[in-house]
């Protein structure tokens, strides 16, 4: 039973047939023969694979006129950290562990990196976060996702009443679930679209005197006025 996931991330599958870099196609397969990676089967961008032990070690074969067309032209990314083949060899061979992400990425320079912070005084409306489709990951205020490779895309599910923007853009969003892709360098914010989170953070901070000018804390026993951050309120 595959019940354990990696992700191959292809920038395009078709730009390893640029006869301009001297390649001519790819494929990759692993230890299960009955396993074969091909054009008809992955795709430009994110593609999310099943695996279990039974598949053993996977092999990606981009093809060239000469081993340094390949090198020099095929960009390899395992977890953001740059992977390259053994010495001698134009295959990257790997035996994934769940939730690895394997990037491929064509072009006769290196992919340009990003880094995506966040702002989120709100941080505790968001329900769920992702990156590269199947890692979570943990949003908190002043966050840095360094090093993100272009084409990286995140998902997160924010609480009712609450928005997230993009380098001041909100992105298109399904129900409180937005979608964004890091192709530059991206300050993400999430707030309240009403501001009640940050006035609840001040009056919580600050203490509360009754009129007669005394501390109070705790709940009142009866109704009475209260004064907070040079604020009158009444606790019922």
């Amino acid at each position: 039973m595959r019940d354990r996931n990696w992700v191959f991330y292809f920038d395009s599958p078709s730009k390893i047939n640029d006869s301009s870099l001297n390649l001519y196609g790819w494929s990759m397969s692993c230890d299960v023969l009955s396993r074969q990676f091909h054009n008809e089967n992955i795709f430009a961008g994110y593609n999310v694979i099943p695996f279990a032990d039974i598949d053993g070690m996977f092999k990606f074969t981009p093809y060239g006129s000469f081993d340094p067309d390949v090198k020099n032209n095929v960009h390899v990314y395992l977890n953001n950290e740059e992977y390259n083949p053994a010495a001698g060899e134009t295959d990257w061979k790997t035996k994934f562990n769940d939730g690895d992400v394997f990037k491929v990425y064509v072009s006769p320079t290196a992919p340009a990196t990003h880094t995506v912070t966040f702002s989120a005084t709100a941080a505790t409306a968001v329900e769920s976060a992702f990156v590269d489709r199947i890692k979570s990951f943990v949003i908190t205020d002043g966050l840095k996702m360094e090093n993100e490779l272009p084409g990286t895309e995140y998902v997160i599910t924010l609480a009712p009443g609450y928005t997230l923007t993009v380098n001041g853009t909100e992105p298109a969003s399904d129900g409180g679930v937005y979608t964004f892709v890091c192709n530059e360098d991206s300050e993400v914010k999430i707030a309240s679209t009403t501001g009640i989170d940050a006035a609840k953070a001040t009056v919580s901070a600050q203490p509360a005197y009754n009129l007669g000018g005394a501390r109070v804390s705790g709940n009142a026993r009866q109704s009475e006025l209260r004064i907070q951050n040079s604020r009158k309120f009444i606790v019922k």
